[in-house]
């Protein structure tokens, strides 16, 4: 946890901090979560730095394809090959929407074009999603990334929290805190079994 004062790594203060905000406690477990039986994920990378995720569940098969981006010395950059549409309300951001958008370490490209504001909406975006890999002496493993943002005083604040984003945490984040900011981070791994 983290507030403008620095890090907090006592267990007991932390779990005070999420038990007066039951609808975040359940996003950061404490145990190992099962993976169950009827589910199965492959990564297959091909050649010319592309890489398909395929989920199954129950049957069902999920397959995304990815373009291997960027490689650093302990992570590759999975960048999604279909784009997202997002549209950012009129009202403008708020503190926490400034934390928000700054809590992964890795960000996708945006691009942006201004609508009326008869919409409801300032702008309108698009991106293409960015998943990270770690990389470990050469085993590859899926980051697990949960965080809750508040800022301001419990009675009066905004709060988010976001769980299961493959991305690490951006260490400049605490750098950036200001009275009221308090950020809570679980970085979790899922390692990937070579076939």
């Amino acid at each position: 946890m983290y507030t403008k004062d620095g890090e907090v790594n006592n267990p007991a203060l932390i779990d005070r901090f999420l038990s007066r905000r039951s609808w975040a406690a359940g996003f950061f477990p404490r145990t190992d979560t099962p993976i169950p039986t009827t589910a199965s994920f492959k990564i297959i990378i091909r050649g010319n730095n592309q890489a398909n995720l395929i989920t199954t569940s129950s049957g069902r098969s999920d397959t995304v394809k990815t373009d291997i981006t960027a490689q650093r010395p302990d992570y590759a950059v999975l960048t999604g090959r279909d784009s997202l549409t997002v549209l950012s309300p009129a009202s403008g951001m708020g503190r926490c929407e400034v934390l928000i958008g700054q809590m992964e370490k890795e960000q996708p490209v945006k691009r942006c074009v201004p609508m009326s504001l008869a919409t409801g909406y300032s702008r309108q975006c698009k991106f293409r999603p960015v998943r990270l890999l770690k990389i470990n002496a050469g085993q590859l493993f899926i980051p697990q990334l949960s965080w809750l943002v508040q800022s301001g005083p419990l009675y009066n604040s905004c709060g988010y929290t976001a769980s299961g984003s493959w991305n690490l945490f951006n260490a400049g984040i605490p750098g950036q805190m200001v009275a009221g900011d308090t950020v809570v981070v679980q970085e979790r791994t899922i390692a990937l079994v070579k076939k």
